[in-house]
């Protein structure tokens, strides 16, 4: 509890360095490398018109409140939302040791530098159907020419050390990231075109405290459930405005929870190797096969489907391949992924220094599989541990973790009436995504 802003201080040590554009990419960049984005975001993911390789893909940035209407309604409640934000951001920079004007002048920054955004971005509906575009970096260039794309390309493929000097988590430079949009190298997409026009005047027009506020808020705020009771208490607060949660977790459930969130694969081996009933998973997989032969004879009666989408619904969901309680291979045999033991040797001294970690190393092993095949059974951003199942679009699969094939869910000495009745119709939903609006587009 004491000092507990020391891990954070050289993260806004570093961003309050920043004196020209050159400065900003380069910090914008560092932070991008722990799964922190600021004006537009980017990812790595399979790509959807060829889920053989891998896409990189730029789109719209977010902001601090849940949706733009928080900025942009003239409402009581949204008004109320908004002078929240500068109310809790002032306090939190008050916390890390700001002067209590500095803290005012920046939370007010803030929220115009968001309600601009917001009014600049691309409504959910639309952005929803948007799967992205093929690019060259050439086009960047031409929608947003004050970010120097290529600079900020070559310094995200290069292996730096984290402003807090903690672990380092990479062994070289990527050249292969830095080669995306390249022919024959990974492909760039570009989502939500009309955003960068806007995004560009945007930036031409901010200053560079401004900058250095939106970027401090971002660190904080990432920062601050990992902190010291003050600063968890504040985003409680926070919270109450925005959905009315006003508690703290019990420190039993906050440490769960963190622990499965952070660091999800070692817990979720722990938990497969020691507690997992095997024979909930082998009556799983007897449940789906169950489901897809009656999904399938369903399908093969239907009247009002062509023959031809009949033919090809049916070889989607004989292609359907599932991923039931923990990751395993083509022949079924586990096959746990790197981040299960990545974080071996590395652990640092503090909660929020590991937390920090975390983020840069599944950056890192983006970075590392970029000219990898997909692995089709890949669990995402998923783990064992979800009390959840998922379809995946892209790949055409069914996943079931561990934590759902559990009481009172499902287990393998309830009756099928029981199992069937809970889990079972779970799956048969799932596996109807394949099937729906968006799970359509995608073939086998």
């Amino acid at each position: 509890e004491t000092g507990a802003e020391k891990p954070l201080l050289p993260w806004l040590k570093y961003i309050d360095a920043i004196s020209d554009k050159q400065s900003l990419m380069v910090a914008v960049t560092e932070m991008n490398k722990h799964n922190m984005d600021n004006f537009f975001s980017w990812w790595i993911d399979t790509d959807p018109r060829d889920t053989t390789r891998k896409v990189f893909t730029v789109a719209q940035g977010g902001f601090t409140l849940p949706e733009k209407t928080y900025y942009l309604e003239d409402s009581e409640i949204m008004q109320q939302h908004r002078d929240t934000l500068v109310k809790i951001s002032k306090r939190f920079f008050q916390l890390v040791g700001y002067p209590e004007e500095e803290s005012d002048k920046r939370a007010k920054a803030i929220l115009e530098f968001e309600k601009k955004l917001a009014t600049i971005t691309v409504d959910k509906e639309e952005a929803r159907k948007d799967h992205g575009s093929p690019a060259q970096w050439g086009d960047f260039d031409e929608v947003l020419p004050y970010w120097p794309w290529n600079e900020w390309l070559h310094q995200l493929g290069a292996c730096t050390s984290p402003p807090d000097n903690a672990a380092k988590v990479c062994k070289h430079d990527h050249e292969k990231v830095r080669a995306v949009g390249q022919a024959g190298k990974t492909p760039l997409y570009m989502m939500n075109k009309p955003f960068f026009p806007k995004l560009n005047k945007l930036l031409e027009e901010t200053d560079m405290e401004t900058f250095k506020a939106v970027l401090g808020w971002k660190v904080i705020r990432n920062a601050a459930l990992y902190m010291s009771s003050a600063y968890i208490d504040l985003m409680v607060e926070f919270n109450a405005d925005l959905y009315g949660v006003s508690q703290k977790n019990p420190r039993a459930r906050k440490c769960y929870y963190s622990v499965q969130s952070a660091t999800p694969w070692p817990m979720a081996k722990l938990y497969v190797d020691k507690i997992f009933h095997q024979e909930n998973r082998e009556a799983a997989l007897e449940m789906l096969a169950s489901v897809r032969d009656r999904f399938d004879a369903t399908l093969s009666t239907e009247v009002w489907m062509s023959e031809e989408d009949r033919t090809a619904a049916r070889e989607k969901l004989r292609q359907m391949f599932f991923q039931v309680a923990y990751p395993t291979d083509k022949d079924d045999a586990p096959a746990w992924p790197r981040a299960t033991t990545s974080m071996d040797g590395l652990i640092g001294e503090d909660y929020f220094t590991n937390y920090m970690l975390t983020a840069a190393l599944a950056v890192e092993e983006d970075f590392e599989r970029i000219d990898e095949t997909p692995n089709r059974r890949d669990w995402g951003g998923s783990s064992p541990l979800m009390v959840n199942a998922f379809y995946g679009p892209n790949n055409n699969g069914l996943w079931i973790p561990a934590g759902i094939l559990q009481s009172p869910f499902f287990d393998a000495a309830n009756s099928d009436a029981r199992n069937y009745g809970s889990i079972g119709s779970v799956l048969g939903h799932e596996m109807s995504h394949g099937f729906d609006d968006n799970g359509r587009q995608y073939d086998a």
